[in-house]
C-alpha cells in the first residue's frame, strides 16, 4: 500500500548530515511507492503555541497568522510523520518544536480535523560522542506518538557528526535510506 509521507525539516545547514539523510530516506520511500514531501520548517513562519485555546475559531488549526496552515494540510492528508533535526542540547531545534507543540489543537475539543497521520519516525544526528546523547529525545518523541495513538517506526540517530557531510563517512545515510524502504 502506498503512503502519504511528511517529513518536518527542522536543520538550519541546507546541505547538512540531517538532510542528506531525509534525501536518502525519500530515495527508500520512493522507491517503494510511496509519495513524499518535504516541508522545510526553518524556511516558514511559525509562532509557538501560546496556549491561547482559540484553535480552530478561524476555521484551521491554529488561528495564528503563520505558516502551520502548510503542516496542518499535510498532517491531515499524510499517513507516516518523519521529524527530522539535529539535536540541540538534547531536543529538536526551535524550528521543528514549534511545530510539533502545535499539534495540541488536535488536542482541543470541538477540532475540526485530525491528522491522518498513523506511524511517526525520527532522524536525527549530532555531534556528541554516542548514541546515549538521544536517550532524551527518543522518549519524547515516542510520549508524542503514545498521545496520539501513532505507531513508531523507529528512529535513525547519528553521533559524531560535526562539519556538514560528515554522515558520509557513517553508515548514517544507508540507516535512513532503509527507514524508508522499510516503510
Amino acid at each position: 500500500m502506498n503512503k502519504k509521507i511528511l517529513v518536518l525539516l527542522g536543520s538550519p545547514r541546507k546541505n547538512g548530515n540531517t538532510a542528506l539523510m531525509v534525501e536518502a530516506f525519500c530515495k527508500g520511500a520512493k522507491e517503494k511507492g510511496h509519495e513524499v514531501t518535504v516541508l522545510d520548517t526553518t524556511a516558514m513562519h511559525l509562532d509557538g503555541c501560546r496556549h491561547c485555546n482559540s484553535c480552530w475559531k478561524k476555521g484551521r488549526a491554529c488561528s495564528c497568522e503563520d505558516d502551520f496552515i502548510q503542516i496542518s494540510s499535510k498532517l491531515e492528508s499524510s499517513d507516516v510523520l518523519i521529524m527530522a533535526a539535529p539535536l540541540y542540547w538534547g531536543q529538536f531545534p526551535s524550528y521543528l518544536k514549534a511545530a510539533v507543540d502545535k499539534l495540541y489543537a488536535y488536542l482541543m475539543p470541538g477540532r475540526e480535523a485530525a491528522p491522518a497521520v498513523k506511524e511517526i519516525g525520527v532522524i536525527t544526528c549530532g555531534d556528541m560522542e554516542d548514541e546515549s546523547a538521544f536517550d532524551e529525545i527518543v522518549p519524547w518523541y515516542r510520549g508524542v506518538a503514545k498521545f496520539f495513538g501513532w505507531t513508531d517506526i523507529g528512529y535513525v540517530g547519528i553521533p559524531k557528526l560535526v562539519e556538514s557531510g560528515d554522515v558520509k563517512k557513517t553508515d548514517g545515510l544507508e540507516c535512513a535510506y532503509q527507514m524508508g524502504k522499510i516503510l
